[in-house]
């Protein structure tokens, strides 16, 4: 009786320190990017009325700290805020201290934070895109520290620490590490850190999961509240009812039984094998159902200080692109509600791709979605990347351009410089008889085709029916012309999913997409 006794004490003695134990948020490790010029929060877990203190130690030796210490609140919760006149830098060491242990940081660094988020072009790694090998080779920069997460997917938000383990840690930007991660990512923060002013250093927070879409990175209280999303959470209790696991496993079986069929005759035939089936997922866990991502990959975020965020999605919308004129406008204030400020927040407009049809327009219409929320909301910025997609591929490997595109829009848009950041866009059209005449903004040194003849431009009139037209630029017009169409009224250029398009101006930058009619979307709800 005696020895369990001791037992029962020894025991009951360690539960106790473990839970005495101060614990930082796993987003907290070594070579973390802190964000400047803010009081930036620092918080974790504790036993409840802990007092918690810190001192942060400067790369120069001097060192900050509490006045007085935190008390953890009833929940085990705390959190205090770091001076928000730290300089830019590397090299600060952070101690969190209880009454019963204290956990240092270390290689801290001060400096600017970017949220990376979307699906799989923001989740191809540095790996998978042109010249891997070198931008791999020469990617150490002790400036550019990376964290990604694991990919889950969640029902209900995520708050407790216990539910966290998909966070992993911060590392320092080089062969190591950046093969695997974002490669969009990584090239936006590697010609950021480089173009900034002051050598900042830079932290990117890689959360993206391929074939995602939007509305599974909204929180249910927004879509709820916008009542052309509402009926996402409205249909999936049903969805979820209706789930049979085994049904799925044999409808599974059953399409793997003729995707082995097709893939051998692709094969006898020299063609590409079809795509692999999937097995339908479970709507209350899928990665794909509303407000799953938002609840495991962007809550567990929202405390951490941050400057902006970059985005690159809408591929897995395409079908419903008129609808991601609400939505993607819906998930940039719900996210900034969250964080409790008006952080830029930067758009990849989708590459050229046939999605199915290289003459649709779902993808054009996409495209318009994503310009529209750069126009109407503030400090929401574009980078066009009509010319760096794939005909064959969703997946284009030129991932560089888009990363240097946010860069130069980032400096533009949030840091102030007076910089050209992107190309000609459509400013007005007038018509001289058979001519339509364009006028574009941000033309810089003027406008260009890349190529012989400038394409990707076409004209309607009255009837709407729009034809090729003919296009020439005139100093810093564009006049077109079509045999087809007497007196041009409207004018569309790479309104197309795989738009031949090509015009830029002399800078580098390639026009953004227009049309100048209101004619109805093709992915608008039939009635």
């Amino acid at each position: 009786m005696k020895l369990l006794f001791r037992c029962a004490v020894v025991l009951g003695l360690a539960g106790t320190s473990a839970r005495a134990e101060v614990q930082l948020h796993p987003l907290f490790t070594d070579h973390a990017v802190l964000q400047r010029g803010t009081a930036a929060a620092v918080y974790g877990n504790a036993e409840a009325g802990e007092p918690v203190s810190f001192q942060l130690t400067k790369p120069d030796g001097t060192s900050t700290g509490s006045k007085q210490p935190i008390v953890a609140k009833a929940d085990g919760t705390w959190a205090f805020n770091l001076p928000a006149d730290l300089k830019p830098g590397t090299g600060y060491s952070l101690t969190v201290s209880g009454k019963g242990n204290s956990v240092t940081l270390k290689d801290l660094a001060i400096g600017d934070v970017w949220i990376c988020s979307g699906q799989s072009n923001m989740g191809m790694t540095v790996r998978g895109c042109l010249d891997a090998e070198a931008t791999t080779a020469a990617s150490a920069n002790p400036k550019l520290r990376l964290f990604q997460l694991k990919l889950k997917a969640s029902p209900e938000p995520l708050t407790d620490r216990k539910d966290l383990g998909h966070l992993t840690k911060w590392a320092v930007a080089g062969p190591e590490y950046v093969g695997t991660f974002s490669g969009v990512a990584y090239f936006f923060g590697a010609a950021l850190q480089k173009q900034l002013p002051g050598d900042v250093p830079i932290g990117l927070i890689q959360t993206a999961w391929g074939g995602t879409p939007g509305e599974a990175w909204v929180s249910k209280s927004a879509l709820n509240a916008e009542p052309a999303l509402k009926h996402y959470h409205d249909r999936l209790p049903a969805a979820i009812a209706a789930y049979d696991p085994a049904k799925a496993e044999e409808n599974f079986k059953a399409a793997m039984v003729k995707w082995e069929a097709a893939a051998a005759k692709a094969k006898a035939a020299g063609m590409p094998e079809p795509r692999k089936p999937i097995k339908a997922p479970d709507p209350k866990t899928s990665q794909g159902s509303p407000s799953n991502l938002f609840n495991s990959m962007i809550l567990p975020l929202v405390k951490y200080s941050i400057r902006g965020a970059i985005w690159y999605q809408g591929e897995a919308n395409g079908s419903r692109a008129a609808e991601y004129r609400t939505l993607l406008p819906t998930l940039v204030k719900n996210w900034r509600t969250q964080w409790g400020i008006e952080f830029p927040f930067l758009v990849v407009q989708l590459p050229g791709w046939t999605a199915g049809n290289a003459e649709g327009a779902s993808w054009a219409e996409l495209r318009e979605a994503q310009a529209l929320t750069a126009k109407t909301l503030p400090k929401v910025g574009l980078a066009v990347t009509l010319d760096v997609g794939d005909k064959d591929d969703v997946h284009p490997k030129n991932k560089k351009p888009v990363g240097e595109r946010l860069a130069k829009v980032a400096l533009a848009l949030e840091y102030g410089e007076k910089i050209l950041a992107g190309g000609p866009t459509y400013r007005s059209i007038s018509v001289e008889g058979d001519k339509a005449i364009l006028s574009f903004d941000s033309i810089g040194g003027g406008l260009k085709s890349k190529g012989e003849t400038l394409t990707g431009f076409a004209v309607a009139g009255d009837d709407g029916v729009y034809h090729p037209a003919e296009a020439a630029i005139r100093g810093d017009k564009v006049e077109l012309k079509c045999v087809k169409v007497a007196k041009p009224v409207t004018v569309r250029y790479g309104w197309k999913n795989w738009p031949e398009a090509n015009l830029f101006n002399k800078e580098g930058f390639p026009a953004a997409p227009f049309r100048t009619d209101d004619q109805p979307l093709t992915t608008a709800p039939k009635k």
